[in-house]
């Protein structure tokens, strides 16, 4: 999303005449523009994701409407001479590095809602992994944007114990790790579309995809069929525990519609060879079509399933690799995956692993996780 204020106005700075300079410049012209940038709206934390990550944005104000980059642009134009804007109690705050707002909203988000599920929204690359940027959208990759609360709960009933370091750009949480992952392979929530499941080509990318994370699971068993307690953490970590109406549901309709969507996309070999009979009898009448809803027919960004050392199995909305840390920060929705950078991390993303989520191991040995 282009910055309406630095290409208009930085690059024209030299050939414009002050605000103050201009026939509109009124008390009464002042008067409405301090109301209107002294909104409410503009304090929310939010509202930078609001605004930075759409392509379509409007402002409603009462019964009139704008687009939102001639708000934009007035408010560059009116910071452009400090001494005349600060007169009218306007801030020259708006000239702040990008960099700082983003950084700002997470101490503020932290602080504000006690816990730390702005940092669902990081996006896996750059540094400092941990601030999200807010300018790229985020429809796949927030786990909230239906506006449902969530039960989980994988610290308990516990606040953030948190820490930035300005100065090195370093956020500090306590929490604690429930080891790396071992095993894992690559996924994207288009899987479980229409357009995969009801195509040819489809079915092909389906087909090769659950043979190789049904050999992963394979791998961490080292038997066949797959038992219904592996088949249900796995249901559980693929539809991050939530039904097609994205309300919370019950493990066994999760792994029932799981397996009837196996069903679905699989030959008839390989079905066999990893669903036990029984499971498969009790799925007879359950919704393969409804597993993993809601999805789209869009290009989604690329996620990950994965075993861990220990056996816990989750999926997330990034990419992993062997040695990834799982992490429960204090005050946290859901947990993250870590990658390990010298004694620091960078924050990969959010996921969810069954066993966790409800706080099963919310009494491990804390620790503090530096992340860059």
């Amino acid at each position: 999303m282009s910055n309406i204020y630095q290409d208009l106005i930085l690059k024209n700075r030299p050939y414009l005449p002050l605000p103050n300079e201009c026939g509109f410049s009124t008390d009464a012209t002042w008067k409405s523009l301090i109301w209107f940038y002294s909104h409410p709206y503009f304090t929310r934390v939010w509202v930078i994701q609001e605004i930075s990550a759409n392509r379509e944005r409007l402002v409603h104000c009462g019964r009139e409407k704008i687009e939102w980059e001639l708000v934009d642009l007035v408010a560059g134009y009116i910071l452009m001479e400090p001494a005349f804007s600060k007169s009218f109690g306007f801030t020259d705050t708006y000239c702040c590095q990008l960099f700082e707002v983003y950084r700002d909203s997470v101490e503020a988000a932290i602080f504000n809602y006690q816990n730390t599920d702005v940092l669902t929204y990081v996006t896996g690359d750059g540094k400092p992994s941990w601030i999200p940027q807010w300018n790229q959208p985020m429809l796949f990759r927030n786990p909230f944007r239906f506006g449902r609360a969530l039960p989980w709960k994988p610290a308990s009933r516990t606040t953030p114990i948190w820490n930035i370091d300005k100065g090195l750009n370093i956020l500090s949480l306590t929490g604690y790790s429930v080891g790396s992952v071992k095993l894992f392979d690559s996924y994207s929530e288009g899987f479980f579309s229409n357009a995969m499941i009801n195509s040819d080509e489809g079915k092909r990318v389906l087909v090769e995809a659950w043979q190789r994370i049904l050999k992963t699971i394979e791998r961490s068993q080292s038997q066949t069929p797959t038992n219904a307690s592996t088949l249900a953490a796995a249901a559980t970590s693929f539809s991050f525990g939530l039904d097609e109406n994205t309300d919370p549901a019950d493990e066994h309709y999760l792994v029932k519609n799981f397996v009837a969507y196996l069903k679905i996309v699989l030959d008839e070999e390989t079905f066999s060879k990893y669903i036990p009979p029984e499971l498969s009898e009790q799925s007879e009448h359950a919704n393969g079509h409804a597993f993993g809803k809601p999805a789209w027919d869009f290009k989604y960004p690329e996620s990950s399933f994965f075993i861990t050392e220990k056996g816990f199995i989750g999926c997330t909305v990034s990419t992993v690799r062997r040695g990834d840390v799982v992490c429960v920060a204090l005050g946290s929705t859901y947990p993250f995956i870590l990658r390990p950078e010298g004694n620091e991390f960078l924050i990969r993303g959010y996921t969810y692993v069954h066993g966790l989520m409800y706080g099963e191991q919310h009494n491990s040995k804390r620790q503090t996780f530096r992340i860059i």
